[in-house]
């Protein structure tokens, strides 16, 4: 390839640091980068510098953001402790005991394996959990806005963890005060529940329990709750 007569140059970098050629990494001055095999240590916001051999014209691409999700085979339960008066720690039942209760001392969770990330809802009750597989999963109290993906009448509270239905190829799941979020793999932002202050980013404010997209968005990297 060639720009303005001069051969063009190319430099892949992950946050900000140029990547150099290894045993895993190859293409790192080409067009095509290739890393195999992938690690957790790969995740990153990758981004390829264009350059012209005489330098004298030089662009960008658009920052792309990587997360890596290691294969635990079968997997393991989450472990919870603490209250559960309204189901939060996801081990199938709802009762009272604190620190000097049954529930004070670290458990596994049911139903609830390869997860990968964990969220829970600031002043809120109910707990997201992403699994490797980018599916989606909810506990917890359900009450009022359908925080959890489900209707609030039909399911108030879930002490077992349950697939959030039409939620697939998530990288990234936050619970905020009584909503939920959720990042795609094409960087859009889908949210649900509790919408009293506009978090759905629309003008209408009744809440819902199915994920809609944050329009006006797209290549989102990351997102946050309050």
């Amino acid at each position: 390839a060639q720009g303005n007569g001069s051969l063009l140059k190319y430099q892949w970098r992950r946050d900000g640091v140029n990547l150099t050629n290894d045993g895993r990494i190859a293409g790192a001055t080409t067009a095509t980068l290739s890393i195999s095999p992938l690690t957790a240590d790969d995740g990153g916001t990758y981004d390829c510098r264009v350059s012209t051999c005489d330098q004298t014209l030089s662009v960008q691409s658009v920052p792309v953001r990587i997360q890596v999700f290691a294969a635990r085979g079968g997997g393991t339960n989450g472990g919870s402790w603490g209250s559960n008066v309204q189901g939060q720690l996801g081990r199938g039942t709802i009762d009272f005991g604190g620190a000097s209760g049954p529930n004070g001392l670290p458990a596994p969770m049911v139903a609830l394996s390869d997860a990968v990330a964990i969220s829970q809802g600031a002043d809120s009750w109910h707990k997201l959990a992403l699994k490797a597989d980018g599916t989606v999963w909810a506990w917890g109290s359900n009450l009022y806005y359908g925080q959890m993906g489900a209707p609030s009448d039909v399911v108030p509270f879930a002490p077992t963890p349950f697939l959030i239905p039409g939620l697939s190829n998530i990288i990234q799941v936050v619970a905020g005060n009584d909503f939920s979020m959720a990042l795609t793999t094409g960087g859009r932002v889908l949210v649900w529940g509790n919408n009293s202050s506009g978090q759905r980013g629309t003008n209408d404010y009744p809440p819902g329990h199915l994920a809609t997209e944050v329009p006006g968005l797209d290549c989102i990297v990351s997102i946050a709750a309050g």
